[in-house]
């Protein structure tokens, strides 16, 4: 697959608009329509090499995008050229986006002998959340916009409680993948249909439990 290829083109620009799902605009479903897309091209890629790529250009773009911050740590008071501080957040971005490239590689790798729903609403989600998982904690950790910070005003915030941050990225991204699942197949799944209900309705139900209370008196 070619780097200036549509699929590679519309991964890029997906991976980009992820940062939009994260606060300040906290533009959650876009996320997850992004992730649907990068699902259905991973689904419709060639072979395992395709999937990587797509993996790892949607997740390069992705963390670019969203610690683009690090720009004015880096140049305005740390002093670096204006250059090499893109450079540096680039090959940050491109180191940490091989993970989820692997991720997705591995993906197709395995989902030879499975069917599209299986593959799209659970194996697809859960190798991608193993590459969150890892960017978290490998070479002392990076786990800036995870995958679940960008649900904490979301229906699935109510299973922040009980999942962590990994577990609510999870269930966002079988969210998605359900979503795929529809495009897939271009008709009615059924168990695609009950998961995109079931999954934000307990959500928002758990969302109204008072899991704390306050202890002492508030500190000024």
């Amino acid at each position: 697959m070619k780097l200036l290829s549509m699929p590679m083109l519309i991964a890029l620009l997906a991976g980009v608009s992820t940062v939009f799902a994260f606060a300040p605009f906290g533009l959650w479903a876009i996320q997850i329509v992004a992730l649907a897309g990068l699902f259905t091209l991973v689904q419709r890629a060639e072979n395992p090499k395709n999937s990587f790529a797509l993996g790892w250009v949607f997740g390069t773009a992705s963390i670019a995008a969203g610690t683009h911050w690090l720009y004015i740590s880096l140049h305005q008071y740390g002093g670096l050229p204006s250059i090499i501080a893109a450079l540096a957040i680039l090959l940050l971005a491109s180191g940490l986006g091989l993970l989820y490239g692997a991720a997705l590689g591995l993906a197709k790798r395995i989902a030879v002998s499975l069917h599209a729903p299986v593959t799209l609403m659970l194996l697809m989600p859960a190798c991608w959340m193993l590459a969150d998982w890892t960017r978290n904690w490998i070479f002392t950790g990076f786990p800036w916009i995870a995958t679940g910070y960008a649900h904490t005003t979301s229906p699935f915030a109510g299973y922040a409680p009980l999942t962590g941050v990994f577990g609510v990225g999870f269930l966002a991204s079988v969210i998605a993948g359900c979503i795929a699942t529809l495009l897939q197949l271009k008709r009615l799944h059924r168990a695609s249909l009950v998961v995109l209900i079931v999954i934000p309705v307990v959500g928002v139900m758990l969302n109204q439990l008072q899991w704390t209370t306050p202890h002492g008196q508030p500190i000024t």
